[in-house]
C-alpha cells in the first residue's frame, strides 16, 4: 500500500474515532471539558496528517 493510502486510512481512523466521540457526547458519557479534549486531539492529529500527506505530494512531484 503506497503512503498516500495509508494516511487516508490513519484519517479514516480517526474520523471513526470523533465520530464516536461526538456519540459519547450525546449520550452524557463526556462532559465538555473532556469532550473538546478529544476534539482538540482529534483535530490536531487530521491537521498534521493533512499537512505529512501535501508534504509528501510536493516532494514526489519536485522528484518527477
Amino acid at each position: 500500500m503506497g503512503f498516500i493510502a495509508e494516511l487516508r486510512e490513519e484519517m479514516l481512523v480517526l474520523e471513526k474515532y470523533w465520530e464516536r466521540v461526538i456519540e459519547l457526547r450525546g449520550e452524557g458519557v463526556l462532559d465538555a471539558e473532556k469532550f473538546g479534549e478529544w476534539g482538540a486531539a482529534c483535530m490536531s492529529a487530521m491537521v498534521v496528517m493533512g499537512l505529512d500527506g501535501m508534504q509528501f505530494v510536493i516532494k514526489s512531484r519536485w522528484e518527477a
